[in-house]
């Protein structure tokens, strides 16, 4: 993947469609690694909060404080993956009622932090726990701790 950044400790990378979800994944872990956590060692932060935002195929990610609702972080990355975009918008143009559609939603969403977490273990990203979150959410749509 090629990062951008947009500030000096805030990146950005594209995922194509046709390009191995898997291997970017594992990019990604890496950055959030070598780049992203290492940049928080000032802050105090005891979670990895990782948004998943389906309806523009984006995952942003940063370190967060469950002792501070507001955001803290010194750096963070995100990724824009066009077949997570792609995926939303086979569900929501598939004509389903509201609560089929939010269920779907929540299954595809799954088998993305599937593949997040299979690359955090693989690149040995470990320590704190993981929250994913719905872009909109209230709550964690889920949490592990690798």
């Amino acid at each position: 993947m090629d990062w951008k950044y947009t500030e000096p400790n805030y990146s950005m990378a594209t995922v194509d469609s046709g390009d191995s979800v898997d291997q970017a994944m594992a990019e990604f872990c890496q950055h959030i690694k070598t780049q992203v956590t290492p940049k928080n060692d000032s802050v105090a932060w005891d979670y990895l909060r990782v948004e998943m935002w389906s309806d523009s195929g984006r995952m942003i990610v940063y370190p967060a404080s469950t002792l501070n609702p507001l955001r803290i972080e010194k750096a963070a990355c995100q990724v824009f993956f066009s077949d997570l975009l792609s995926a939303y918008e086979l569900i929501a143009d598939s004509g389903l009622n509201d609560e089929a559609f939010v269920a779907e939603i929540i299954r595809e969403e799954g088998e993305w932090i599937d593949r997040f977490l299979d690359a955090a273990r693989r690149v040995g990203l470990f320590g704190k726990p993981i929250q994913f979150w719905d872009g909109d959410g209230d709550e964690p749509i889920r949490v592990e701790q690798i």
